[in-house]
């Protein structure tokens, strides 16, 4: 398909956001509402702000969409977003975030750092913007009353657990690690949900999300995923910084997206769902494996290259853990997309921005 105006120069990005807006129900709920989405430069918020954004024009919902941003930076992820008529950008300390209009109907906290190398080593600053950022976001919904707001954590507030885990259920965690600065925000953000749930009678519930994998990530992404699958496009070896034991979960980007607009209008007070597609857990040796085999047709070997000094990685911890994602089933929800299928989106959508780039300097 071609390319939304909501994802210019990116058809298969634009194939998981008409897919994702597609696939939603109770879009009547979006009629007439002013939505405040933080991170929206960051994937999954971008994701999202596209989706809405095409339900918007498709549908004629007369929605309109408030995105607080940390600098002018980011406005150079905000193609399709920023500039629309129905969208409000505007920089803000989500700590502090006056002068936003009295009527917002629901909230998502997308907001994160999440880039490996800036949680290892700049710690202090990623936990006080992850818990100061929460309670500022918490605190504006308290005085605002939306209808409700949803909070993205993620699975790293496992920690070290093995084997499949609901919840209520998490694993150790290392408080004198610096690294431990991201679980450990996610987790004091998550009871601070519950908490103003609980004290202020707000609707908010929390998105713990696996990691998000797809179409639609920035051309610099370094995450683990997309460094394999660049390699494997160019079919060159897949390397690995660790022994590759240790297990991940994975979402597709269109069912991130549908889980999040599911849970603004299905979820409970203070609650926590896991967000993971089905059987979609793997060692990070599986990953490779399988990115070479569906991007490289098995050309990319998988090779390893360990530093002698591990604690020098900006990695989280090895984890066994497997995400149960029952509770989401068991609410209605119902995911679409397979681990393969987050294979080729992504590497369709690299091709697609290989395709732009060349064009760009007349190859």
């Amino acid at each position: 398909m071609n390319a939304l105006i909501e994802c210019p120069g990116r058809p298969a990005y634009a194939e998981c956001i008409k897919i994702a807006a597609e696939n939603t129900d109770a879009v009547q709920a979006f009629r007439g509402v002013s939505i405040l989405i933080t991170g929206a430069s960051g994937m999954v918020g971008g994701a999202l702000c596209r989706t809405l954004l095409y339900l918007n024009r498709t549908e004629k919902l007369g929605l309109r969409l408030l995105c607080p941003v940390r600098s002018d930076k980011s406005l150079q992820n905000l193609q399709g977003i920023a500039g629309r008529e129905e969208v409000s950008v505007q920089t803000a300390d989500l700590a502090d975030m006056a002068g936003l209009p009295d009527k917002i109907d629901y909230i998502v906290h997308c907001a994160s750092p999440t880039a490996s190398a800036e949680l290892k080593d700049r710690s202090a600053d990623s936990l006080r913007s992850i818990c100061f950022g929460t309670f500022g976001v918490l605190e504006l919904a308290r005085k605002k009353q939306p209808k409700a707001m949803v909070y993205l954590s993620s699975m790293e507030v496992y920690g070290a657990i093995d084997g499949l885990a609901d919840e209520d259920r998490l694993g150790f965690l290392d408080l004198s690690s610096p690294r431990s600065c991201y679980p450990v925000g996610k987790r004091m953000s998550e009871a601070a949900c519950a908490c103003y749930a609980q004290q202020y009678g707000l609707n908010v519930c929390t998105a713990r999300l696996s990691q998000v994998i797809g179409a639609g990530i920035k051309p610099t992404e370094s995450r683990a995923y997309a460094c394999f699958a660049k390699a494997a496009l160019s079919k060159q070896d897949i390397v690995l910084k660790t022994p590759g034991t240790s297990r991940g979960n994975y979402v597709h980007i269109s069912d991130a997206v549908r889980a999040i607009l599911f849970l603004l209008t299905h979820g409970k007070d203070g609650k926590t769902y896991n967000v993971c597609g089905d059987g979609c857990s793997c060692t990070i040796n599986e990953l490779a494996r399988n990115i070479s085999k569906l991007l490289s047709d098995g050309e990319s070997r998988v090779v390893h290259e360990l530093p002698k000094d591990a604690s020098s990685l900006p990695y989280a911890p090895p984890t066994g853990l497997i995400m149960d994602s029952s509770r989401m089933k068991q609410s209605g929800f119902r995911y679409l997309f397979t681990l393969s299928d987050m294979i080729l989106s992504l590497g369709k959508d690299l091709s697609d921005l290989n395709d732009s780039s060349r064009k760009e300097h007349g190859e």
